[in-house]
This record gives C-alpha cells, structure tokens and sequence, in this order.
C-alpha cells in the first residue's frame, strides 16, 4: 500500500468513457506519469469506471485529495466535466494544486460550479469575484486566470495562452506541448496514394471549424474538374450541423462526401489515419490547442490550418490560411496537395520527423512530472 501524502500524485480530470478530448488525453498522461516511475490515482466524475475514484460530491472527495501532496487538475470549459474543480482549488490551496489548462476562456464551467457543492459556494465565489459583473464575463475576464491564481503552477500548452495569463497577472507557467497515446491505434502513414485523395475534418461540427469553408473550397474544384478526392467528416453532431450538411448539399459534392458521427476513440484515430490531408480551422480560437491537429501530426498526416493562436505556432510545413477569409488561398493548397502525391510524401516525412519528438507522450509525461515533483522536492 503506497503512502499517498508523500509518493503519490492526485489527477483530477475527465476520464472515459466521458466524450471528452480531454479524457482522452488524461489516459495517455497517466500513462506516461507511471511509465516514469511515478504512482498516480485517478479522481473522476464519470461513473462506474475501474480502478479509478469516483468523485460524488466536493464534500466526498476533499477528505481524501488532502491526503496528497501534489494534485494535478485538468481544466477545460465543459461545466460537468470540470465546475466541480473550482471549489476543490480554492479548498486545497495552492501547496498542492497544479492546473493544466486546456482552454483560455473557461466561461461555460461557471454553471457547474455547484456540482453537488455547498450550495452557498458558488455565490460565495461569484461574488467575491465579478461582484455584479458575473454577466459580463468575456474575453477580457476568462475566469482561467482566477482558478489558475489558486495554483502553485500552471501547464499550458501554447506561448498564446501563456501569454495572455501572464498579462492577466499569473505566475509560474510552463509551455509543454500537448501529446497523447497513440502507439496502440497508430498505423504507418499511408503513402502516394492517388486516387480518390481523400481530405478530413474532424472533430465537433461547429461553426468555428468553418467546416462549410472546406466544403466550399472542394465545390470550386470541383467545378474546374477536379474531383478526385473524397471530403471525410468525421465528429459529434451539434446544432451547427444541419447548415453545414445543407452547404453540402447544394454545393453539389454530396456523392464525394463521407459521415462519420460519433465515432468510438480507435475508429477515430483510425479515420485520422486513413486520410491523405487534414484541414483544421478556426474562428474565432481563444488560444486553444487542437487535439485532432496533435493526433493528425502524430500519424504524419499532412494538415492546413489558420494562421491564428497556437496554429501560428506550428512549424512552416503545416500550410496556413487567414483567419478571415482564405478561400482561394484554401483551394490552391488543397489543389496542390490533391494533384501531387509526391508533394504529400514529402510534407509527411517532415511531419512525422517532428512530431516522433514533439508528441512523444511518454516524454511530455515527464516533463509535467518535473514540474509537479521539483528536483527539491525529492533531496
């Protein structure tokens, strides 16, 4: 039985089956965290889940993450999966608590901040910290910057995000790159084939993916003659989708279209890895990394993006478009890459020369390590 005070780190995170991609990666993360060495025990709001702690209430689970050293949480916007944490950090005390932060703008937690809480605390927090202005919080107030004050340190995973915290006044950031555990649903990257190529977009069909860009960009190609290629969608539907299924339509592409909705997580990966190029856009991004950008990357896969937030960050082999518009600058890379095989292996072979290193999750593992349990910490 391992002492948890001293040897054992606390994750506080989504976890599968949960649909989020954050779940997805937290499994990877754990991994990695115990591959090094290190002992680390889950906490989770999802149900009926082996080997993991089940959090049931705030009140439940404070007793028992005080019995730990170090707690890692892992904090993105979705109100179930993470309002819940806000009391815990602000209970915990910084001593203990890392955030990893997943995205800039954590508005949409504050609703969830009473999952199965005191039921006076999120007023109490409300108040003591927008006062009348809880209406008003925005881009200028994205509540990441309060919940990572209550944390001795913060993992983020662009210079954008790290950036924009520190003008807001939080100290201690570290940049590490955002990795996830592909080895067991990794293929090799497909090379030079032809015909049909096939484009992918994936993840959730909203509207700031301007998924009806692409779709846009391949009807004008296809309107030259160029159709030899097959747009593959593969995501959770929302309430954005039936206007991009309806530009589908009337653009008159429908025939060169594949759906793929809610797919499992391997049938995902395996969809990511079965495509010849990726396009991954945003507007507006508030900073946010692309898990579907790392996993394409992993798998070599050549991929467009917007030349905006963590995007810009990329290296120059990944084809950038404006954030605003972009159409024709869109359709002659997609054009390029569609009519020339030999181009596409090229761009894979440096992508998969980066991302071999950048994306190894078992090394990211360890980096988050060294900041969780400093050199000092273990003399």
């Amino acid at each position: 039985m391992h002492s948890k005070s001293e040897e054992s780190i606390a994750l506080v995170t989504p976890w599968p089956p949960q649909g989020s991609g954050i779940a997805d990666y937290a499994t990877g993360l754990a991994k990695g965290i115990r591959s090094a060495g290190s002992i680390v025990d889950v906490f989770t709001n999802a149900e009926d889940v082996d080997g993991v702690n089940c959090i049931e209430s705030v009140e439940q689970v404070l007793p028992e993450l005080k019995r730990y050293r170090r707690i890692l949480f892992q904090v993105g916007n979705h109100p179930f999966y993470h309002g819940y944490m806000i009391p815990l950090l602000a209970e915990l005390g910084r001593e203990r608590c890392v955030v990893e932060l997943h995205d800039l703008r954590l508005s949409h937690i504050l609703p969830g901040i009473n999952y199965q809480a005191d039921s006076d605390f999120q007023v109490r927090w409300l108040s003591s910290n927008y006062g009348e202005h809880v209406e008003q919080v925005d881009d200028a107030h994205p509540v990441s910057d309060l919940l990572c004050r209550l944390a001795s340190d913060v993992i983020v995973h662009s210079n954008f995000v790290k950036t924009r915290l520190s003008q807001l006044g939080v100290e201690n950031i570290h940049v590490v790159d955002l990795a996830y555990d592909l080895v067991e649903v990794r293929s090799p990257p497909v090379q030079s084939r032809t015909v049909p190529t096939r484009v992918g977009v994936f993840g959730t069909f909203q509207k700031n993916r301007q998924i009806i860009l692409v779709v846009n960009a391949l009807a004008l190609l296809a309107r030259h003659g160029v159709r030899n290629w097959k747009l593959v969608l593969a995501g959770r539907r929302t309430e954005d989708f039936n206007e991009i299924q309806n530009a589908v339509q009337t653009s008159g592409i429908s025939d060169l279209v594949e759906l793929h909705e809610d797919p499992e997580p391997k049938d995902f990966i395996g969809l990511i890895n079965s495509v010849d190029v990726h396009v991954a856009l945003r507007n507006p991004t508030y900073g946010e990394t692309s898990g579907v950008v790392v996993q394409a990357l992993a798998s070599a896969v050549p991929t467009i993006v917007s030349d905006v937030g963590w995007y810009s960050e990329l290296p120059d082999f990944v084809a950038r478009i404006p954030e605003h518009g972009g159409l024709f600058t869109l359709t002659k890379i997609l054009h390029s890459y569609i009519s020339d095989a030999g181009l596409r292996s090229a761009i894979a072979d440096r992508t998969l020369q980066f991302a071999s290193k950048a994306y190894d999750v078992n090394f990211r593992a360890a980096e988050i390590l060294s900041i969780l349990l400093p050199e000092e910490d273990n003399k």
